[in-house]
Formats: C-alpha cells, sequence, structure tokens
C-alpha cells in the first residue's frame, strides 16, 4: 500500500469515526432532552392554575409523547433524521411559547439552541441561517405583539407572580445548560480522542513510508537523508564516513527451498545482528530484497574499520536457526569513503555497490574496499 492509498484509508477511517461521534452527540441530545422534558411537562401545565389552560399546554404535551418516543428508538434511526428532528423539535417547543406568551416566554433559549446545534450538526453557514431565523422570529413576534396582532391572553402580573412560571422558566434555563453541556462535554472529549487517533494514525503512516515494515529498518529515503546529514556533519567535522553495500550471499535458494516464510525470518534475524555490530550513532537500511546500506559516521581519518566489516561478515556467516532448521547465508560488502572516493550521496552508494559486487565475484563472504580500477 503506497502513502496516498494509506492518506486515503486514514481519510475514510477519520470520516467514519467522526460520524460516530455526530450520531453518539445527537444521541446524548435526545436523552437529555427527553430527561428535561419528564421533569418540564408537569410544570408547564402547573401553569394552568394562573393563565387557564392554553392550546401551548396541550402541543408541550403531545412534544413531550414525541420526545419520549425518539429518544426510545434512538439506535434505530438515521443520523440524518434524527439531527433534523431534534431541530425541530427545539423550534416546536420555542415557537409556540413565543407567539403565546411573547416576552414572557422562555422559548426563544430553544431556538438559540438551535443555531448552536447547527453549527456542529452542519456547517456555520446552516448554524447562521438558524440564527438570523431565531432573531427574526422574535422580532415578528415583538412587532405582532406591539400592533396588536397577537392577542395576549394571559395577565403577565399574574403570571410573574406564579410559581410554576419561574419554576418552568428555571427549569427551561438550567435544562438548556445542562443538555449543552451535557452533550457538548462528551463530543468535545470524544473529538479530542478522534484527533489524538489521526495524529497517531499519520505518525505511524510516515513510519512506515520510512520504514522497513518486516525488519523495521529504513528504508532508502530515510538512508540517503542519514547519509547526506553524515556527509554534512563530516565535512565540518573534518571526519569521513564509510559507506557499506551489503547483499546476503545464498538468500535466493534459502526462499526457493523452505519458502518466504524462512526468507522473511532471515531477514528480521540478520537485521537485529547488523544493529548489533554497529556502533549507536551508526545505521542500516533495507534497500529492497536482500540488499542492506550501513553508514558508519563520524570515522576518523586514520581510523581503520576493518575489525566492524569482520565482526559483521563472521555473524551474518552465523546459521539463522528457524524451525530447528540452520538455515546458512553469508553477506558481501562493498565500502566507498567520504570524501576520497565520492562528494555525494550517489556517487558513494554506487561505489559501495560496486565494490560489493566485486566481493560476489571473488567468492562473497568477504568484504572489499572500492578502488578507482
Amino acid at each position: 500500500m503506497n502513502r496516498t492509498e494509506r492518506d486515503r484509508e486514514v481519510s475514510r477511517s477519520s470520516a467514519g469515526e467522526l460520524i460516530a461521534l455526530r450520531e453518539q452527540f445527537v444521541d446524548r441530545l435526545w436523552l437529555g432532552m427527553a430527561l428535561v422534558i419528564l421533569l418540564a411537562v408537569p410544570i408547564s401545565l402547573a401553569r394552568a392554575t394562573s393563565t387557564g389552560w392554553l392550546p401551548l399546554y396541550g402541543w408541550h404535551l403531545a412534544l413531550g409523547v414525541v420526545t419520549v418516543c425518539v429518544a426510545l428508538v434512538r439506535h434505530r434511526l438515521p443520523l440524518a433524521l434524527k439531527s433534523g428532528l431534534f431541530v425541530a423539535m427545539l423550534w416546536l417547543v420555542g415557537l409556540p411559547g413565543l407567539i403565546t406568551l411573547g416576552l414572557a416566554a422562555a422559548g426563544v433559549l430553544w431556538l438559540a439552541l438551535s443555531a448552536l446545534i447547527a453549527s456542529t450538526l452542519y456547517s456555520p453557514r446552516a448554524s447562521l441561517l438558524l440564527g438570523l431565523a431565531a432573531v427574526l422570529a422574535v422580532a415578528l413576534s415583538g412587532v405582532a405583539f406591539v400592533e396588536g396582532w397577537l392577542p395576549l391572553d394571559v395577565d403577565l402580573n399574574k403570571y410573574a407572580r406564579d410559581t410554576a412560571a419561574w419554576g418552568n422558566l428555571v427549569l427551561g434555563t438550567g435544562a438548556f445548560i445542562v443538555v449543552t453541556l451535557f452533550a457538548y462535554g462528551t463530543y468535545n472529549r470524544s473529538t479530542a480522542h478522534l484527533l489524538r487517533e489521526i495524529e497517531r494514525k499519520n505518525e505511524h503512516i510516515e513510519y512506515l513510508a520510512l520504514h522497513d515494515e518486516l525488519t523495521g529498518l529504513p528504508k532508502a529515503r530515510l538512508a540517503r537523508d542519514r547519509l547526506e546529514t553524515a556527509i554534512e556533519s563530516a565535512k565540518r567535522d573534518r571526519l569521513r564516513v564509510a559507506v557499506l553495500g551489503l547483499d546476503l550471499d545464498g538468500f535466493k535458494q534459502v526462499n526457493d527451498k523452505f519458502g518466504h516464510a524462512a526468507g522473511d525470518a532471515v531477514l528480521r534475524e540478520l537485521a537485529t545482528r547488523m544493529r548489533a555490530e554497529l556502533r549507536g550513532r551508526d545505521s542500516v537500511a533495507r534497500m529492497g530484497g536482500d540488499e542492506f546500506m550501513a553508514l558508519l559516521v563520524s570515522v576518523d581519518p586514520d581510523e581503520s574499520i576493518d575489525p566492524v566489516l569482520s565482526r559483521l561478515v563472521r555473524s551474518l556467516c552465523l546459521p539463522v536457526r528457524w524451525q530447528d532448521k540452520p538455515l546458512q547465508v553469508g553477506v558481501s560488502i562493498g565500502v566507498a569513503f567520504y570524501p576520497a572516493d565520492g562528494g555525494d550521496p550517489e556517487t558513494l552508494m554506487r561505489r559501495a555497490d560496486e565494490a560489493m559486487y566485486v566481493a560476489k565475484r571473488q567468492g562473497g563472504r568477504r568484504f572489499v574496499y572500492w578502488t578507482p580500477d
């Protein structure tokens, strides 16, 4: 799987998780609304003792039944349907109260909440449109009451001294806050978790793009970047960099005779041995198949790397145990030095490969330094 395909996979996974978050958010909203309704409807109906029975109270009772029913079956409903129903429910609660009670209505809170919810479920544009609609509804209701087009059948002086009316307002305000915090708290925590997951997946994709999945070693791209960095450092400190081209001897025979599982086991084991034989500041990369490259950095001009190369050859030529069978391979190593054999990564890597092929022609299981001839 290439980088683009991995990016698409992460995008699809993230989109699915985001949909799941929205679904959880809407379910929490319906659950919170149902709890509020169960408490608010009795208090709303109690206002009839001071205002007389108003059609608004019957409407609230009907909406309460619908809300509880939707909350019970919310997991079976499509996200788009229950999202739209929730926004509509907020208007069906808020707008009739505004038209009936005017300034005394607490329903304007629910109209404002619809705009807030829309910003999460839909888009900023949808939120803006609902917000403007809420302001327009309040303004038109105000004009209608001022001009006498809407009759106010309630004595507001008496209504303002009614305990049930104030209880309904307190509960409405509290419910507005509780439902919002309840739903948004969960949504924000889940969103933060999703962002962390996306970051982790992106880091993993970046790791896979630069590292071999089988051995965990860097790939050619990262090896070349490290070689460039090592050259710059060596140039500054007047030291050398040794580029080692390594190719396994007899690996194809192991693959053909014992299968790819055995070959993979050999590659993993030899990668571990290579890392063990190098210094902490040195590195080894898998260039593809059974070819590797090692970098010995900050090598003193008078320092011999023969001991390191001898240990590598000796270690990589030891048999690898696989299913109680000794799998025998060897290694041919070609060596090129910066700056003596080249001043750029391409030249050094090419000349290390040339020396490695000389080692193979000489029978393998040895190291050869690059020379002009």
